[in-house]
């Protein structure tokens, strides 16, 4: 068993996706946060392995930067932050 989250990148403000139909305009410390749910609803409390799919996302110039967020945000509550 484990915990999959597809992360879809084209949440990010300014993605062509966001732009046409999508309706979000998430960034930076959007991001952050979204890590740290999932990190302490979901794999904290739960305690299964974590698997992170991205997907998605077509602002080549930050999808890099809003994955690591991510991470950042995992690994906060994960490691008892």
């Amino acid at each position: 068993q484990a915990i999959v989250v597809s992360l879809g990148l084209d949440t990010h403000k300014g993605d062509p996706c966001t732009i046409r139909r999508a309706g979000f305009c998430l960034e930076g410390d959007d991001y952050r946060k979204l890590g740290e749910v999932i990190g302490q609803s979901l794999v904290r409390e739960i305690a299964l392995p974590l698997v992170v799919i991205q997907e998605g996302g077509y602002r080549m110039d930050a999808i890099g930067r809003a994955a690591a967020i991510v991470v950042l945000g995992l690994a906060s509550k994960i490691s008892g932050g």
